[in-house]
Parts: structure tokens; C-alpha cells; sequence
């Protein structure tokens, strides 16, 4: 069945409703984030929404089923993250903040949302654009965790 469309959009939802409630309260920009930073983190975004679109998914074996389950609580925890962010405000400073024990929560959950879903799918390609994104994602959110 080609559902990995599915998987791109279940990750995307939250970040279409940020652009339409951005959030409140921006610092000052300070530093700005590296060009070959931005770059990485945009051909790791079209990557990783793209690649999923052309793969059927199954889940036949425990490999799939584990991914999968690693899938739903990190997608799970990236929105309970953009719920406390809409919740409270929409204060910039809840965009990095912690969740519990996990540092930059909308920064790791998707990355490892992408991987688990690289190997739920059987997609190097896909494991490859997620590296590329967490390579440039992480590098700009700690630029702009600064401004914070």
C-alpha cells in the first residue's frame, strides 16, 4: 500500500499551522544562521517529504513494527511540543525549549521520526536527506536558540 505520503504529512501539519500563528514576542535576530546551513536544512526538508511519497509501506516483520512504534511516540511528543507552544502563547522561547529530558524536542522527534521511518521503509535515500536535515536543522535552531 503506498502510504508514506501519510508519513510526510503527519510531521508537517503542525509546522503549516506555525506559519499561519507565528510565534509572539521574536528576539532581536542576532547571529544568522550559515548559508551552507540553510542550504543542508532545505534540500534535507524537500528530501524528506519527498522520498517518502514513492514507498508502499508494510508491516510484516519486527523491524517494521519497532520503527513504526518509534514513529508514533516521537510524532507523538514533537505534538505534544507544538501543543504546549500554541497552548501557552506562542512564546518564541517555547519553539527550543525542553520537554522533560529531551533537549530541542522539535528539533530531535522529527529527525528521529525520519530515521526510524528510513528503516520502516526501507529507504536509504530517505536516511540519507534526514542526515542532511539534522546537519543543518540543529545547526540553525542553536543560532536561533541564542536569540532566545
Amino acid at each position: 500500500m503506498y502510504l508514506g505520503w501519510l508519513l510526510s504529512v503527519l510531521i508537517l501539519v503542525p509546522n503549516l499551522v506555525y506559519f499561519r500563528y507565528s510565534p509572539t514576542s521574536v528576539p532581536a535576530m542576532g547571529a544568522k544562521p550559515k548559508k551552507l546551513m540553510v542550504l543542508l536544512e532545505r534540500v534535507g526538508q524537500v528530501g524528506v517529504f519527498a522520498v517518502p511519497l514513492v514507498y508502499q509501506t508494510f508491516l510484516e516483520t519486527v523491524t517494521e513494527k519497532l520503527c513504526l512504534l518509534i514513529m508514533t511516540v516521537f510524532l507523538a511528543v514533537y505534538y505534544v511540543c507544538w501543543i504546549r507552544y500554541f497552548h501557552h502563547g506562542r512564546r518564541f522561547g517555547l519553539l527550543y525549549e525542553p520537554l522533560f529530558a529531551l533537549p530541542f524536542p522539535l528539533v530531535v522527534c522529527p529527525i528521529i521520526y525520519f530515521m526510524a521511518a528510513s528503516v520502516f521503509l526501507g529507504s536509504l535515500p530517505l536516511l540519507i536527506f534526514t542526515l542532511v536535515l539534522a546537519v543543518g536543522h540543529t545547526d540553525i535552531s542553536k543560532v536561533e536558540y541564542q536569540r532566545y
